[in-house]
C-alpha cells in the first residue's frame, strides 16, 4: 500500500499553519483578546475544522502504517491502533504504543523477513511520544500554543515523513492491504 507522503505532509502542516497564523493575527490585533471566551466565533469554528482534518489524516496514517505490517506477528492491530486513541486519558499511553511501538514492531518485521531496509529510529519515535504526551498536558497553559505548534510542525514533518518512506519502501507497497506471509 503506497502512502501519499505530499498529502499528509501538506495537510498537516497547512492545518497547523493555518491555526497558529490565526491565532497570531488575532494577538496582533488591538481590539480582540485571545482566549476560548473571546475568540471570534467564526475564527473558532475553522480552528476546530482544522484541527479535526489534521486529527483525521493523523488517525489515517496511523491506520495504513500499522497495516502495512500486519503478518499475524504485530501485537497491535490497524483498528486498535486507531480506536484507542479515542478513549480518554488512556490515549496518552497509548500514543508510546502506536508511534514507539510502531518503529519497534516495524523493525521487528524487516528482520522476520529479512529485508534489507533502513529501520526506524526508535529513539525518534519516542521522543516523538514524548513531545505528544507534553503538548497534551501543557496545552491549556496560557501561550503554550506560540512554541507548540511550529516545534509539532517541524518533528510532525519528520515523523510523517519517516513513516510514509518506511510503509512506501515495503515490498507490496503499491497494493491495497497486501499481506505478506513468511515464506
Amino acid at each position: 500500500m503506497r502512502i501519499s507522503k505530499g498529502l499528509y505532509l501538506t495537510t498537516t502542516i497547512l492545518c497547523a499553519a493555518f491555526i497558529w497564523g490565526s491565532r497570531l493575527y488575532l494577538v496582533a490585533s488591538e481590539d480582540v483578546v485571545v482566549s476560548e471566551v473571546t475568540t471570534p466565533v467564526g475564527v473558532l469554528f475553522l480552528q476546530v475544522t482544522a484541527s479535526l482534518v489534521s486529527m483525521v489524516f493523523g488517525l489515517r496514517l496511523l491506520y495504513r502504517a500499522w497495516a502495512a505490517i500486519q503478518d499475524g506477528h504485530t501485537h497491535l492491530s490497524p483498528g486498535r491502533a486507531v480506536g484507542y486513541m479515542f478513549i480518554p486519558v488512556y490515549d496518552l499511553f497509548h500514543m508510546f504504543s502506536v508511534t514507539y511501538g510502531f518503529a519497534k514492531a516495524y523493525n521487528a518485521y524487516l528482520v522476520r523477513h529479512s529485508l534489507n531496509l533502513p529501520k526506524l529510529p526508535q529513539w525518534f519515535f519516542l521522543a516523538f511520544a514524548i513531545w505528544c504526551l507534553a503538548v497534551g498536558l501543557t496545552a491549556s497553559i496560557p501561550g503554550a500554543w506560540l512554541y507548540q505548534i511550529p516545534i509539532g510542525i517541524v518533528v510532525g514533518f519528520f515523523y510523517i515523513s519517516k513513516v510514509c518512506d518506511a510503509v512506501n519502501a515495503l515490498p507490496g507497497s503499491d497494493s491495497s492491504f497486501a499481506r505478506i506471509t513468511p515464506a
